[in-house]
């Protein structure tokens, strides 16, 4: 069912007590009688009970802290006018809007068509091998033994499958089962020898420079991809 809307504004007619959904109402807050009121609310009491309608009104007009002790038809339009004017607007534009990216999404699809790759899902087995494929871990072993001669030392480590395509860093050592303090301590001294190459991935292997030459076997852990 259609709903005429104001033109320009885009209210809906048939509530006009609120400003949605061109933009957010704003409302007084009510507030509990209190000692310094009490005697306005006896007197609206009062006119009421003796069918004077003038002066109870007239009394709410020039009292607003005693208008926001009443919950009146005002109020209560207000207030109905917003809740309709939102349950409208959902059911007629979002239900609609949810409707459509539902009907044009194409849920789970590995292999979809060029336009249709922004609209669907990868199942968690695609996104597992897309994982693997662009982000590796290796665990290399650099040899003292490899090492040239001269600065900046080069050693150039076989790694198959690796190609000169990919990119690795290295971000940490990997050291035997409970290794010892020397140990540890000549791993790590040796690990800060090493230097960056952004060239020196390759097709089966991986060159490492260092400043200074290395003087033990140590691993390394790289990742990339």
């Amino acid at each position: 069912m259609a709903y005429n809307l104001e033109e320009f504004t885009e209210r809906y007619v048939d509530t006009p007590l609120t400003n949605f959904p061109v933009k957010e109402d704003i409302f007084d807050r009510m507030s509990d009688i209190t000692t310094v009121l009490l005697p306005l609310v006896n007197d609206y009491n009062q006119y009421i009970s003796e069918n004077n309608l003038v002066e109870a009104n007239q009394l709410l007009a020039s009292n607003p802290d005693l208008l926001n002790c009443f919950f009146n038809a005002e109020k209560y339009n207000r207030l109905r006018d917003a809740i309709i004017a939102m349950q409208r607007h959902q059911i007629e534009n979002c239900d609609t809007l949810f409707n459509t990216i539902a009907q044009k999404a194409g849920g789970i699809n590995d292999n979809p068509e060029p336009e249709q790759a922004s609209l669907v899902s990868y199942s968690a087995e695609k996104v597992d091998n897309l994982v693997n494929k662009f982000h590796t871990r290796l665990i290399v072993t650099i040899p003292a033994s490899g090492w040239s001669g001269s600065y900046p030392y080069t050693n150039v480590v076989q790694i198959p499958g690796v190609t000169k395509n990919m990119n690795f860093q290295v971000i940490g050592l990997q050291h035997q089962n409970n290794p010892s303090y020397s140990q540890v301590k000549l791993d790590k001294k040796n690990m800060g020898m090493l230097m960056g190459n952004k060239a020196g991935v390759g097709d089966g292997s991986i060159t490492f420079h260092a400043y200074k030459k290395p003087t033990a076997d140590f691993t390394i852990v790289v990742e990339g991809g």
